[in-house]
Formats: structure tokens, sequence, C-alpha cells
């Protein structure tokens, strides 16, 4: 067995571990022979967390064992090799693995030597002194076995405490897997937040070059300030951050501020135009205060879906010079693209959403997955007066979120409509000059239109570049027309060479194609139009989804369509259902040669349609028609006459 060597004082390090030998035994090893003299109990009391419960109970026994066996001793009396063995055998000392560290009192060579050479008296006084050394190592190894008797649990209490242990061990697992599964949910979040910020930071560029000038303004914010200033402090910062919370969704860039105008830089229109639409939503739904909900540019107004303060936004996507302020270091924009987004906010309306057609048509196509669908109107083409009285002309759009927007079909689908529907309608631009119709132009009064359709054909065969040419100039023609019409007639849509125009009354829309017809034949173009023209009421009528233009829907648009496919090159063919014919009020228009055509029943509609032709009555037909003695229509009279024929 192993043994340490002992300091002067008989006491080693560690845990002690003695023995007794008696006179005479020699090393086993070479080395020291060792005195134990008992083992102390303190170092059979293992951590819990370190050796098994049933360990423990194994070193217990080891203890109880020394301590009998060195009590029922005498004081005065050796131990025997063969008490000796017992007790090295009860004890397992040839297996000592499990007591860390034992202290042996170990005598050195010297006193080995001695021990057997001197004389009977020499060894019977290092006996005694073993003896004694016995007596206050068994005292101490009493009150240690009184100590552990004390502190060592019995084996119910063991059994007790292990199933206690199990129970609290499930509670706890079970615990710590939920713990776990809502760590690892929060951990996921926040690692994908870390990404998301990290991704952000890598992509932050500030744009330069073509870019998308966004421009924010509150609407009478002078008077609000002159009325609530505390109410107005609170709702500004309410505004501001709603604002920049959202341009940061866009990867947008803050230019500067101007009181509590914004002006901001984004990469693309789609980016600029999300901005906006998601903008004016939550300015909507934000938090205000009654103090400002009180005041008149700010109060809620659930028919008109306003609510809060009234920001307008405009967007325009164009080219730009940038450059970093002195100052404040931040890189601010100039040129034609900013000078037109100030003119385009100069003419906008509170919780307006404006923009012109070149930014649309960058993102028309992705407005349905993009941007929620939003409604578009058509503001037609104005001149705005931008910075040193410059004029710049711009197709005008209006955006309204789809959840804000008001509902036009509805509105102006049936006469009976009595209440408005909810939604946000704005005024007409104020702008230096307005050179075409817009969305507002269109007309609906008593859901009555007149439609009109104009077919291109060819009287001679043209190259593809020849074609386009010729349809430019006849588009122009077109459209020059119906700006001059009175009132001003509207283009709903035009589609390589075919056109749908709303007109007011019968009379406007004849005219006008008669006058096309005269323009075209003067030009000598090789271009030729089909026209066809019907009156009725529509059953709804509202913007297009895309374009924004009026667009009427109901038999009357279904009839003047099949009218002018039938109608021949160089007239306008007017199309009465023969049971309104009586009741139809003629148009009353001068110089103008009517044939009646016959009835017709056109596919897919259910009623006899009455024709007429207008053809244009010129000065020389007039003064032949006099000679001859031929009676001449030059009035719609004629309608009248066939109404009244049986």
């Amino acid at each position: 067995m192993p043994f340490v060597k002992h300091d002067d004082d008989g006491k080693g390090e560690g845990s002690r571990l003695s023995r007794f030998f008696r006179k005479g035994d020699k090393k086993s090893d070479g080395g020291s022979v060792g005195v134990p003299m008992h083992i102390s109990t303190k170092s059979l009391i293992l951590d819990e967390s370190k050796e098994s419960r049933s360990s423990r109970r194994t070193d217990l026994n080891r203890a109880k064992t020394e301590h009998h066996l060195l009590t029922s001793k005498r004081n005065n009396r050796a131990l025997s090799p063969t008490t000796k063995r017992r007790i090295e055998r009860s004890l397992g000392i040839g297996d000592i693995s499990v007591i860390s560290a034992p202290t042996v009192l170990n005598y050195d060579d010297a006193d080995v030597s001695q021990a057997h050479s001197n004389p009977p008296a020499k060894r019977h006084s290092l006996e005694s002194d073993a003896r004694g050394l016995l007596v206050s190592r068994r005292n101490q190894s009493t009150r240690s076995m009184r100590r552990l008797h004390s502190s060592a649990p019995s084996v119910s209490q063991l059994a007790f405490e292990k199933k206690t242990v199990n129970s609290n061990l499930e509670s706890v697992e079970k615990g710590r897997v939920e713990e776990s599964t809502a760590l690892q949910s929060v951990a996921t979040a926040q690692l994908v937040s870390n990404r998301k910020t990290d991704t952000l930071k890598a992509n932050i560029k500030i744009p330069k070059g073509v870019v998308s000038i966004v421009i924010t303004d509150i609407e009478g914010s002078t008077m609000m300030w002159e009325q609530n200033p505390s109410a107005m402090k609170d709702a500004l910062n309410v505004h501001d951050s709603i604002i920049r919370r959202c341009y940061v969704k866009q990867s947008g860039y803050e230019i500067a501020t101007e009181g509590d105008s914004f002006r901001l830089a984004f990469h693309h229109p789609l980016d600029a135009l999300s901005f906006c639409l998601d903008c004016q939503t939550k300015l909507f739904n934000a938090n205000w205060t009654n103090g400002i909900l009180e005041l008149q540019n700010a109060e809620h107004i659930p028919d008109r879906q306003m609510r809060g303060l009234r920001v307008r936004m405009v967007v325009h996507h164009g080219q730009t010079t940038s450059r970093t302020h002195e100052t404040t270091h931040r890189i601010f924009f100039k040129g034609e693209g900013v000078d037109i987004a100030k003119a385009l906010e100069k003419v906008s309306h509170g919780g307006q959403i404006v923009t012109n057609v070149e930014t649309w048509k960058e993102v028309s196509g992705l407005a349905e997955r993009h941007l929620g669908s939003p409604q578009i109107l058509d503001l037609g083409k104005h001149d705005l007066k931008g910075k040193g009285n410059v004029i710049h002309t711009q197709r005008l759009l209006q955006l309204v979120p789809k959840r804000l927007a008001f509902d036009y079909c509805t509105f102006r689908g049936t006469v009976e409509q009595f209440t408005r529907p909810e939604g946000r309608t704005f005024p007409p631009p104020k702008t230096y000059r307005q050179l075409s119709t817009s969305f507002f132009d269109a007309p609906y009064v008593e859901n009555k239109v007149c439609i009109a359709f104009i077919n291109t054909v060819t009287a001679r065969e043209m190259n593809t570049d020849d074609l386009a040419e010729e349809s430019c100039k006849l588009a122009k023609m077109i459209r020059s027309l119906l700006i001059r019409t009175k009132p001003p007639a509207y283009e709903c849509q035009e589609d390589n060479g075919f056109w749908m125009l709303a007109f007011h009354s019968s009379g406007s829309s004849i005219m006008f194609g008669l006058t096309l017809i005269e323009k075209l034949q003067r030009s000598d173009s090789p271009l030729l139009v089909q026209i066809g023209v019907h009156c009725g009421n529509f059953a709804s009528m509202g913007p297009h989804t895309v374009t924004g233009r009026a667009d009427y829907f109901g038999p009357v648009v279904n009839r003047a369509a099949r009218i002018a496919s039938h109608s021949e090159t160089g007239q306008v063919r007017l199309g009465i259902p023969k049971p309104e014919l009586k009741d139809f009020q003629s148009p009353k228009i001068k110089d103008v040669q009517v044939r009646y055509l016959g009835t017709e029943m056109y596919k897919g509609i259910n009623v006899k349609m009455c024709l007429f032709a207008c053809i244009p009555f010129s000065s020389k037909e007039s003064e032949l028609g006099i000679k001859n003695g031929e009676k001449t229509h030059r009035r719609m009279s004629l309608i009248h006459d066939t109404a009244r024929c049986p």
C-alpha cells in the first residue's frame, strides 16, 4: 500500500489515514516505514455531486468497522499482525483508490534502523508513543463518527430523497424544454433581425444620378400652430416618427427637413411610392391626441377617410446631381428632378399622393404585386411653374391607398345612389394651365354618356415606319379636337389605332367625328376612320386600375363598339335602339347630311338598332342640290321623320 511521509509534527497533508504496525516491520518497497494511526471519517463523507449514493453507503460501512475495531482494543495493548490484517481487510485498504490523499505517520530510515538495533526498552518507548497517539486519534474518530451519524441520511431517507429528486428533475426538465423552446424562438427572431440589420447596413447606399425624390408637407400647419401649440408639438412628434419608420423600411435617405416638411431620396420609384402609401395609412391610424383632432385641418371626417394631420406627398423620378453639404455633411440633391418635385408639391392637397406618368411607367406593372393595388386617378396634363418661372409640362396621377380609396364605380353606378361611400376625394389641382382632360372631366351626369369608337384603317399598303408616323399624326389630331370640343370630350383609352371616347351629348360626338373626317381628307392622309356612336345610360363608371383613366361599363359600350365595326369609312354612324327612337332628342347641328340606313340586329345585342349615316355637307353639294331641285337634309330632322314612320 502507498504511504506519504509525515511532517515533523506527525501530521500530513490532505485527508488523514493512519495505521498501526508492530515493531520490527520492514519496509515493503525499500522506502520509509509508516506508522498508520487511524482513518479520518471526514474523508469518507464524499461530495454527492461527484460520487454515487452507493459509494457513500460503502464508505459509511467502512467507517463504522474502523470505529468498532479501534475502540474495542485496550489502550495499553499493541495490535497483533493478525488484527492489523483484519482491519486492512475490513477497511479494504488494498483498494485505497476511493480515498483521496491518505495521511500516514511515517518514520525515516534512521528511526527504523534504531528500532531494530536498540534493546527492548527502546522499542517499548516507540510503542508507547504510538499508543499515546492512538488514544488521541481514537477520541477524535469517535467525535467524527457522531457527527457522521447525525448528518448521514438513512436508507429510507435516501429513497424518499431519490423520489423527490427524480420528480423535481422531471418538472425541471419539462420547464427547461419549454424555456429552451421559448429561448430558441427568441434567439431565432434575434438572429433573423441581426441578419436583416447586417444586410441592411451592408446594402445601404445613398441614391445618386437618376433617383426618386419625395417631398412631404403638412397642410395648414401654420394655422394649427397658432391654435394649439402644445397639441401640434405632440402631433409633430408622431408625424416625424411615422415618416422615419416608413422610409427606413424602403431604404430611403433623408436629405433634409424644413419645418414639418421632409425631403427624401429613394433608389427606385417602387420604393418611393411604397413609402407614401404605407405612410398615409399609418398616419390615418395614428394615435392622435384629442387636442389635435379638434382642429379644423386635422379633425376626423369618416366619409372622407381623413383623420389627424393631412400630409401631402409628391414623387418624381428623374435626373439629379448630388454633393455633400458643408455644414450638415449630408448629401443633398439638385437639378431638374428636384425642381419638378417641388412644382408638384405646390399643386397637391393634404392627404394626397401625386406623381407623374413618367414615374408611374416604371412601376405600373408592379402595382398589383408590390403596392397593394392602390387607386390610380388620371389628373390630366398640366403646365407647372417651377423655379425661376420655368414651365414644366407634366401629366399628373393621383394615388390613394386601397383601404382609403373612394368607390367611384359604386357612387356613379346607379341613379338611385344617394349615400356617399367612404373614401378620399380631392379637388382638381390648381396649376398654371390644364392642357388635357382629367378623370374629373369625364361625363357622368345622370348616368348618361355618349360613347364613340374610332377604328383606324389604311387606304393603301404602308411599311411599319410610315404607319407609325401617320398614326402619331392622327393621335395628335384627335387629342387636339377633344380638348376643343364644347364641352371637352374625354379619351378613355387607345390601343393600336382603336379609340374609345366619351362625350356629353350626341351632337358633340357627331360634330367631332365629321370634323376629324374633313381634316383627314384635307391632309391627304393614307389613314381612314370608321366611327360609331351610341348614347345611353352606363351601368358603372370608375378609374381604370392601371391607367387611372375613366372607364365605362354597360350595354352602351358594347353597342357603340358593334356599330363602329360595321360602319363605313368617311361617315359617322349613329345607332339608336328602335324602342327609344321616338324619345330620342335630335341634336341641333347644321351642315350635316343624314341618311337612314335601316335597322339591324348585331351579335350579342338583343334589340334592333336604327342606323343613321352622318356625312359632312359641303357648300358645293349644297349648290348642286338647289339647282337640281333636290331636297337635302341639312339638319338632324330626318331622325324625327324616321321615328314617325310606321
